[in-house]
């Protein structure tokens, strides 16, 4: 299991056998800092009252096709040029699960994620007040997250849930193809019961050029812009490491706080294969537009669940 960041991951320009990162400067996504025209860009706002305060669950994908020799490698101390290059020697369009990953996002079925019960249990109180269900999962649309997404809430079948994909979720963008995902028609037929509407019919955004931390960064802020726009109250986000990391350690408008506040977890700290995190987000758009700033998003983290 990974725990360094993806910026140290990358942080060596070339490896040997000729193998070449290229850091970019242009971004391959259009950032928007209104927020209206980047729901309008990616998915129909909804006509909801705007809330303050949400319940935000985030998962990172299980272990995909791209992970294991690369991850054991580093485990056991490996350059950075060695991780890199075996990456990209496994590297696979659209990385799949494993049969480790499958299996560790079923192991979630067991913690009921879609009911938000296991929060309370967490922290040692059941009152009503602190159960809020997921009622709105958006995933990557990267097979791996899409696949951990239904492994974990069973299908979603007869819970209520709206399934979405939205392509700012995706992970750090360009030279890795496991980074590229299929065509929309591909996704469709293999995952029917997803909305995949937002979705162009190929992948515009992936290049040979690797995506800038500082835009990866900037797409997790704008969907955490988008989901403070929904109407539901508990909203289940599956995502990537890097893109996580980069947006709750990095992002200058993201506050990401444990509740404890002691030490014992550093809320800034990159995500596990398969580990599921609970917060209460919080913003002020009032306030920070009289002081001409963008939306300042406090997550303050419940509870988290690592995958065994």
């Amino acid at each position: 299991m990974i725990r360094a960041s993806i910026r140290h991951i990358f942080a060596s320009r070339h490896l040997s056998h000729s193998h070449t990162i290229v850091l970019s400067t242009p971004t391959p996504f259009v950032l928007l800092s209104n927020f209206s025209n980047y729901a309008d860009a990616n998915m129909s706002p909804c006509s909801a009252p705007i809330t303050r305060r949400k319940r935000l669950y985030l998962l990172r994908h299980g272990q995909a096709a791209h992970n294991p020799r690369a991850e054991a490698a580093k485990d056991n101390g490996c350059s950075h040029e060695t991780f890199l290059q075996l990456m990209k020697e496994d590297d696979v369009l659209d990385a799949e699960l494993t049969e480790l990953g499958i299996q560790q996002a079923r192991r979630l079925l067991d913690v009921n994620v879609a009911s938000g019960a296991w929060v309370a249990e967490g922290r040692g109180t059941g009152t009503k007040e602190n159960v809020i269900p997921v009622g709105l999962v958006a995933s990557s649309p990267l097979s791996r997250t899409l696949q951990t997404a239904q492994e974990a809430i069973g299908g979603g079948e007869g819970a209520n849930l709206s399934i979405v994909c939205v392509e700012s979720l995706r992970e750090i963008n360009g030279w890795l193809i496991n980074a590229k995902r299929r065509d929309k028609d591909d996704l469709q037929k293999r995952f029917p019961s997803w909305d995949l509407s937002s979705l162009t019919a190929t992948d515009e955004s992936w290049t040979e050029v690797l995506e800038s931390e500082e835009n990866c960064r900037e797409r997790g802020y704008q969907s955490l812009l988008w989901a403070s726009r929904r109407k539901e109250d508990g909203i289940l986000m599956v995502a990537h490491g890097g893109l996580l990391r980069f947006t709750l350690a990095d992002h200058p408008r993201v506050q990401a706080r444990h509740i404890t506040d002691d030490g014992t977890f550093d809320a800034k700290d990159r995500f596990g294969n398969c580990e599921l995190r609970a917060y209460d987000m919080s913003w002020d758009e009032d306030r920070d537009k009289k002081d001409n700033q963008r939306p300042l998003v406090t997550l303050m983290e419940l509870r988290r669940v690592n995958a065994p």
